[in-house]
Order: structure tokens, then sequence, then C-alpha cells
């Protein structure tokens, strides 16, 4: 169950990682809005690259106002989603590239009889956003936050609901690939 373990805490990792990244940019967005409520302009412009600001003519790779950066930043903003599609996409790659190989092994199994209608759900939504120009192409077996035709514009929320299903699965593995329940969980308890 080594591989199977592995994958958990890549999963728990992955997760983490969306967790802070969103946890930086609420902080960013509260700081934009206390720069304005203390008198800074919404349309104030930053800008973003490597020049130096200092030097004559400085070159830029990206710009945004600061009401631009705040509603991009918002629950259905774009920063949020690209985020969230992101994390989608490096699931199923460390899933499909590395850790179902690993796990198929060690239940004697070769890489594609290793089944999962969750990860063949994610893979759905990943091939909506990279080669679907973001619309869902079929509808998903247990990942029904979009239906076909529709954009896989994803929050906070459907990710939490995600990692929840993709625990589950892990454990259910566990089940029918090793004969033991991992008990992996999602939710822990803050409380020793």
């Amino acid at each position: 169950m080594k591989a199977l373990r592995a994958f958990h805490d890549n999963v728990v990792e992955i997760f983490g990682y969306l967790m802070q990244v969103h946890a930086a940019l609420v902080f960013w967005r509260d700081f934009l809005n206390d720069r304005i409520r203390d008198g800074s302009s919404p349309t104030r412009t930053i800008f973003f690259g490597n020049d130096d600001p200092n030097k004559p003519d400085p070159k830029y790779h990206y710009r945004r106002t600061f009401a631009e950066l705040i509603k991009d930043m918002g629950r259905n903003g774009t920063t949020s989603i690209v985020l969230c599609q992101s994390v989608v996409v490096l699931l199923v790659a460390s899933w499909e590239d590395h850790h179902r190989a690993l796990i198929a092994g060690e239940c004697g199994l070769e890489r594609n009889d290793l089944k999962s209608d969750v990860f063949h759900d994610l893979n759905r939504y990943r091939q909506a956003i990279l080669h679907g120009g973001g619309i869902l192409r079929e509808d998903a077996k247990k990942l029904q936050f979009f239906r076909r035709g529709e954009r896989v514009d994803l929050t906070v929320r459907h990710i939490g609901s995600i990692f929840h299903m993709v625990v589950e699965e892990l454990n259910e593995f566990g089940v029918t690939h090793y004969g033991s329940n991992p008990e992996f969980t999602f939710d822990k308890s803050m409380v020793a």
C-alpha cells in the first residue's frame, strides 16, 4: 500500500498548495481594498515584470488596476478560476503520469486496468480546461458540478468537494485492490 499512501500524501500536498495560494490571494485582495479605503484610486495600475522600475523606460509583462485585480480575485474571478483549474490539471497529471502505474503495479494490475470514475471525470474536466476552450464535452458520472456544454469554471468550494471524493476513492482502492481500507480522511480534527 506504499504507492497508495504516497499518492494520498501527494493529494494532500496539492490541496495544501491550493489553500496556501488562495490564502495569499485573499490577503493580496484585502491589501488592495485597504489601499483604496486609505485613498488610493481603484484605477491605480500595478505593473508586473522583471525590470527595475527605477531605470529609464522599464519594461513590464502584465498590468492591472487595483479594481481589476480585486475583481479577478473574487469568488468567481478569473484568478480564482484559473487557480482551481490548474489544481485539477496538476492532480490529473500526478495520477496519470506517475501514481496510477505505481498503484496498479502494487496490485498486480496493468496501469490501464486500474479504473476510476472519479479520475475519469477529472480527466474530462482537464480535457475541457486544456483542449476544449473550457467547455465540458461529456457529462461526468461522479463529479456532476457541470453538464456537457457548460464552462468548467471551478471554485474553491468545488475543489474541496473534489478532494473529498478523491480521498474516498483512494479508500475504495484500498478495499478493492489491497483488501484493506487505509482509512484516509480529508477532514482532520484540530483537537489532538
